[in-house]
């Protein structure tokens, strides 16, 4: 075997354990009834779809994947759009050229929002990562006061029972509240 065809086959190998390795390290999300839960959590928008999952649907979902719907809501709680982006997106539906298919990030948060209700009082548990977001978001303060909301919703939904937070958290939230009170 000649030089080149080695390195093409080298190269190929590579590509295709790079496939591999992505596919079994990437994060998957969880399924309820055959589709992921991000299809689920759309069930929370406020606009209507043909096959829109129905609101008691979608907090079903939620509650059988349980604490396992923590990354996806905290990463919806994250997403954010740019200036630019909403711009750019409201521009292209004034246009109706094409369709488009576009969740803004209010529209990821609100969703959060109600998947973490919908988890009731599992929901106590995303309080540490809920705490981190709030601290991340120092400039874009109605985001801090959503993120705030949040937080103090879900504690609210179990002040009887005892909340199991780190020394941290419990910082974190006597930080938060002496700075809402300035």
């Amino acid at each position: 075997m000649t030089k080149r065809p080695r390195i093409a086959l080298a190269f190929l190998l590579v590509v295709a354990l790079g496939g591999v390795a992505w596919q079994a390290l990437r994060q998957r999300e969880p399924i309820y009834q055959g589709k992921p839960l991000s299809f689920w959590l759309k069930g929370f928008q406020l606009d209507d779809w043909p096959g829109k999952p129905g609101f008691d649907q979608t907090c079903e979902a939620v509650r059988e994947t349980g604490t396992n719907s923590f990354p996806i809501l905290l990463h919806m709680f994250r997403a954010r759009d740019s200036d630019l982006k909403r711009n750019v997106i409201s521009f292209g539906r004034k246009l109706h050229l094409t369709k488009l298919e576009y969740t803004t990030a209010d529209s990821q948060q609100w969703a959060a929002r109600q998947g973490f209700f919908a988890l009731g009082k599992n929901a106590k548990y995303a309080v540490p990562a809920l705490v981190e977001i709030y601290e991340e978001r120092t400039a874009q303060s109605e985001l801090k006061s959503h993120c705030l909301g949040y937080i103090a919703e879900i504690l609210e939904s179990v002040k009887d029972e005892d909340i199991d937070a780190s020394e941290d958290v419990v910082k974190a939230l006597k930080r938060i509240l002496a700075q809402r009170h300035r």
